[in-house]
């Protein structure tokens, strides 16, 4: 065959708008797809949005509650503790110093401290404490729920007895340990709102809060598996993250799609 059969038969080139055009469109389907398969991942249905708040809710809560127990056994069990409650001036600042070193070597941040007698009067205090009844201070070790003017706070209180003294009498009570940490302070739907990958779970330490046909409750337990808090997450409220999700995953796409036109633009 001739060279200019050939030419003759050659097929039309595409011009060179299109390429960026089809380009673009792959690009923004490839995104469309993967911001689908990530909302699955990330959000899911209703039932495992409402599964994985509930997961990430009650982590959360044995994780404080366990690092305020181990935080208040500690403190009861330390020489420098039982020593500040004697009354002796240099003891009582050394034991503001061993709360303050204490709340600071903590896996959990922002613990408030507080050291009481065995009559419950507070002998020394790190943070911001709130109080609690005398009938609380002077139980026995309990972790717990309660509110107080800077919002909702897991507690725990723990007692401070003098050395056991063998086969003798129980040890005399000295004092009592509480650790407390806020862990919300935004009232919302009559509990405290706390955040979740799925959206905003309440906190309700009074029960599970009020349920609805879209609104899934539970108990949050403590380390020791007791229950802390109630709590409960609202599926509208997964629909409303559900629906942030899909316009940034669609603003992107809007994106690739613009990017692609002003390329395709230049080169007509």
């Amino acid at each position: 065959m001739s060279a200019a059969r050939r030419r003759q038969t050659r097929r039309p080139s595409l011009p060179g708008w299109s390429r960026p055009i089809a380009g673009g469109g792959i690009a923004a389907f490839a995104v469309l797809l993967l911001g689908g398969v990530l909302e699955r991942v990330l959000i899911g249905a209703d039932d495992a949005a409402a599964a994985r708040a509930v997961r990430e809710i009650t982590a959360e809560v044995s994780r404080v509650d366990a690092a305020l127990a181990r935080a208040a056994r500690d403190l009861a069990g330390r020489s420098e503790v039982r020593d500040g409650l004697t009354g002796d001036l240099p003891a009582v600042r050394t034991l503001f110093d061993v709360l303050r070193t204490a709340a600071g070597g903590r896996t959990v941040s922002d613990l408030a401290i507080t050291i009481y007698d065995a009559r419950a009067l507070p002998r020394a205090w790190h943070g911001r404490p709130a109080e609690l009844r005398p009938a609380r201070l002077l139980s026995g070790p309990a972790g717990f729920a309660d509110v107080g003017p800077a919002g909702l706070r897991l507690v725990h209180v723990e007692p401070i007895a003098a050395p056991a003294g063998g086969s003798g009498p129980p040890a005399r009570r000295l004092g009592t340990v509480v650790v407390e940490r806020v862990v919300s302070s935004t009232r919302a739907d009559g509990g405290f709102a706390v955040p979740t990958s799925v959206g905003r779970a309440v906190l309700h330490p009074g029960g599970p809060g009020a349920g609805g046909p879209r609104v899934r409750t539970f108990a949050a337990p403590g380390a020791d598996g007791t229950a802390r808090t109630g709590a409960s997450i609202d599926l509208d409220e997964v629909d409303r993250v559900r629906a942030r999700w899909r316009r940034r995953v669609a603003a992107l796409c809007f994106l690739v799609l613009a990017g692609a036109t002003l390329d395709a633009a230049g080169r007509v």
